[in-house]
C-alpha cells in the first residue's frame, strides 16, 4: 500500500506536493480504512479532478517516471533518448535546473519503506544525475547517498538484518570498493544495492514492479497475456463473464497466438447453443467493450494481489456506471481484502457522492501562478449536509474551466 508521495519541480509541480493516503479525521466511510498497524489507517481510493491543462495527468507521470527509473536501475546516458530531460518544470532555465524530488512511502507484507530521490538536469549537456537517494525501512536508515558518497546505517539491529558481513572490515573495505565501481551519476540503488543486500534490493523491486502498476497512456493498454501464452489459443471466462455481465449477449472470447508470438483478439457470437458465427475481430465490439476487456485485469490483479492501480483518464471510454462500482470495490473491505488502491484521474463529477467517496479521497489539482497544486475536498470548509456535486458544479470547490468558442471563431475570423 502506498501511505505517501510526494515530489517536486516535475513539470508544472514547482513546489512540492503530498498526496497522503492517510485517512483523515472525518467521521465518514470508516469501512473504506484500511489498518496496517495501529498508526496508519490507509485509503484505498484517490479520485482526482482537474481541468485540462491543470496538471492532473502529470501526477500519473511523476510515478510512472518514479517506477521506470527504480527498474531500469540507470538514467538515460547523455546523447540517447533522454525521456527525463522532460521531467523537469519549464518556468525558467533556474527551475529546469533545479532538482527533481520523488518521495514514496509505502508498505510491503510487514514493513514500511521510505524511498527518496532526488534528480537533476542539465539543459546545456541534455544530461541527467543523481543528486541523492535514501532508504529507510521501518523509521530505519538503511542508506544515505549524496552524489556518488553513500553512508550505511551503524545500528547493530540493522547492520545484522542487512549487511552483516560489515563487521568485517577487509570484507566491508571489498564491498565498497564494488559498489564504487558500479555506482556513479547514472545509477540508483538498485543497480548496486545487491552487493549487500540482494534479498531487500529484490524485494523492493519486486514492489516497484508488481505492487505499484502505474498507466498513463490507457488507450495504449492491451490484454496482458500469461507469460506461458506463446502459441495457440488463449481463452479467458472471467471475460466471457464479463461480457455477459454487459447484457453484450452470447460471445465467447479468445487471443490466437501465431509462432511470431503476434496475437490477435477474437470473439465468437453465438445465435443458439447449436449455432455460432466465425470468430470475428474484437474491433466489432464497442470501444468501450474493448477496453473493459483490456482492463479487466488490472482491477482484478490489484484486488487480488493488493497492489497499487494508478491510471489516468480511467472513465474515458468506460461508462460511468461501471466505474462506480470498481470504486465501491475497493472501498468494500469483503471485496478488497488484500489492500488494494486504486488512483485515477477524471472530468467526470458524478462520483462526488459522500455515499461512494471519504472527502479525503476527493482530489482537486489546479494553477496557481502557472504552477500544479493539489488539494482535498477535506480542506473545504464544508457541512456535513452539504451535496458534493452541486457545491462543484457552483464553482465553490475548485476553479472550473471556461471555453469561450464565440472568442475564438472571433480569432479565426480575423486571420482569414
Amino acid at each position: 500500500m502506498v501511505i505517501s508521495y510526494t515530489f517536486k519541480n516535475f513539470k508544472t509541480f514547482k513546489e512540492e506536493n503530498t498526496f497522503s493516503f492517510l485517512g483523515g479525521r472525518k467521521k465518514e466511510l470508516e469501512e473504506h480504512l484500511m489498518s496496517f498497524d495501529e498508526h496508519h489507517r490507509v485509503l484505498p481510493l484517490k479520485v482526482i479532478y482537474g481541468s485540462n491543462a491543470s496538471g492532473k495527468t502529470n501526477i500519473i507521470k511523476s510515478l510512472f517516471v518514479l517506477k521506470r527509473i527504480v527498474l531500469e536501475t540507470k538514467l538515460k546516458e547523455a546523447g540517447e533518448q533522454n525521456y527525463l530531460m522532460l521531467c523537469s518544470n519549464f518556468s525558467s532555465l533556474e527551475d529546469y535546473e533545479a532538482p527533481v524530488t520523488f518521495h514514496l512511502v509505502f508498505t510491503m507484507e510487514n514493513d514500511i519503506y521510505d524511498y527518496f530521490l532526488s534528480i537533476q538536469n542539465n539543459y546545456n549537456d541534455r544530461k541527467t544525475i543523481v543528486l541523492k537517494e535514501v532508504l529507510k525501512e521501518n523509521d530505519a536508515l538503511i542508506f544515505e547517498r549524496n552524489g556518488n558518497n553513500v553512508k550505511f546505517s551503524t545500528k547493530d539491529d540493522v547492520v545484522k538484518k542487512h549487511y552483516p558481513q560489515f563487521k568485517d572490515s577487509h570484507f566491508k573495505s571489498q564491498i565498497m570498493q564494488m559498489i564504487k565501481v558500479n555506482m556513479d551519476e547514472n545509477s540508483v540503488f538498485t543497480g548496486w544495492y545487491n552487493f549487500i543486500d540482494a534479498e531487500l534490493c529484490f524485494k523492493l523491486l519486486y514492489y516497484f514492479k508488481s505492487k505499484l502498476i502505474v498507466i498513463y497512456d490507457l488507450e495504449d493498454y492491451k490484454l496482458q497475456l500469461p507469460e506461458n501464452v506463446k502459441e495457440g489459443i488463449f481463452s479467458n471466462k472471467l471475460i466471457d463473464a464479463l461480457l455477459h455481465e454487459l447484457e453484450t449477449g452470447e460471445k465467447e472470447f479468445y487471443v490466437q497466438v501465431d509462432k511470431s508470438g503476434k496475437s490477435s483478439e477474437r470473439v465468437v457470437y453465438k445465435i443458439d447453443e447449436n449455432c455460432k458465427i466465425e470468430a470475428l475481430p474484437s474491433s466489432t465490439e464497442s470501444k468501450g467493450t474493448i477496453k473493459m476487456i483490456d482492463t479487466l485485469d488490472l482491477f482484478l490483479y490489484a484486488l487480488g494481489q493488493g497492489a497499487t492501480l494508478v491510471i489516468d483518464e480511467l472513465d474515458a471510454s468506460i461508462h460511468h456506471e461501471i466505474i462506480y462500482n470498481i470504486i465501491q470495490s475497493f472501498g468494500d473491505p469483503s471485496i478488497n481484502k488484500k489492500g488494494g488502491q486504486l488512483i485515477f484521474t477524471t472530468h467526470n463529477p458524478v462520483y462526488m457522492n459522500k455515499e461512494l467517496l471519504r472527502r479525503d479521497e476527493i482530489v482537486f489539482v489546479e494553477k496557481d501562478n502557472d504552477s500544479s497544486i493539489i488539494s482535498t475536498l477535506e480542506e473545504s470548509n464544508l457541512r456535513n449536509d452539504e451535496v458534493y456535486l452541486k457545491n462543484y458544479l457552483a464553482g465553490k470547490y475548485t476553479i472550473l474551466p471556461k471555453f469561450d468558442i464565440e472568442h475564438l471563431l472571433h480569432v479565426e475570423n480575423k486571420e482569414d
